[in-house]
């Protein structure tokens, strides 16, 4: 079954994403809004996109190679369905957050980290570098990089 999928680029780059997705097959979709720009006195009218670092992108998880969007130039990190983010999270590059993971706000989540489907995050946390948070896992403190991540409430379960 194909579902759309939010996936989150570097800075400015989700016109060179949408590029790249399409050029490997996938149906990306970029909603953009014409947008009055000013400078040195002259105002002219630009395609921007609606959602400043967001795009879509239509997946089927059952047969598609969905793992290759990751590496993707321009992309970031791949937002799941039914996933929530709240206010003022910082998600580092080549991030999986899976179906169903709740997110608090201010949360800092490192490069190459994996949120496992069901996960809940609360506010103000830290997950370092390359950590892998196990699906349904309930994270209340900071954790370091590389660490594996189970439980309610969490504890690092090995490196």
């Amino acid at each position: 079954m194909k579902r759309w999928h939010v996936i989150y680029t570097r800075p400015r780059s989700e016109s060179l994403a949408l590029q790249h997705l399409k050029r490997q097959g996938f149906t990306a979709y970029l909603p953009r809004h014409r947008k009055q720009r000013r400078h040195a006195r002259r105002a002219d009218l630009i395609s921007a996109p609606l959602f400043p670092r967001y795009m879509f992108v239509l997946i089927d998880a059952a047969t598609a190679s969905w793992w290759s969007i990751r590496s993707t130039i321009g992309v970031n990190a791949i937002i799941n369905t039914r996933a929530s983010v709240d206010h003022d999270c910082v998600i580092g590059g080549h991030v999986h957050i899976a179906p169903g993971v709740v997110l608090g706000g201010g949360i800092t989540i490192g490069v190459g980290s994996h949120i496992g489907a069901g996960s809940s995050v609360i506010q103000n946390i830290r997950i370092g570098e390359n950590a892998l948070v196990a699906a349904g896992a309930s994270v209340v403190t900071d954790f370091p990089d590389g660490a594996n991540i189970a439980g309610v409430p969490a504890k690092v379960m090995g490196k």
